[in-house]
């Protein structure tokens, strides 16, 4: 499933199954590990969902995202 979030104030997409990781590259030459941690609310035909994730960046600094919104199907 897809999920739309940002860091600081730059939107990104990244597709991840629960309790799946990958690598982002959210600035040039920098990464983060982003893992989908919670489904909180599944899309419906009216309301997009959300998730929460967790980004653990290269300089060791961890930030959950709490609105990680996914989009409508």
């Amino acid at each position: 499933m897809k999920y739309l979030f940002d860091i600081d104030g730059v939107a990104f997409e990244i597709e991840l199954a629960k309790g799946e990781t990958k690598q982002l590259e959210y600035k040039k030459g920098r990464f983060a590990k982003v893992t989908l941690q919670q489904i909180s609310m599944l899309p419906t035909t009216t309301d997009v969902g959300s998730a929460f994730l967790r980004v653990e960046f290269d300089n060791e600094n961890v930030w959950h995202s709490k609105d990680a919104i996914i989009p409508k199907l």
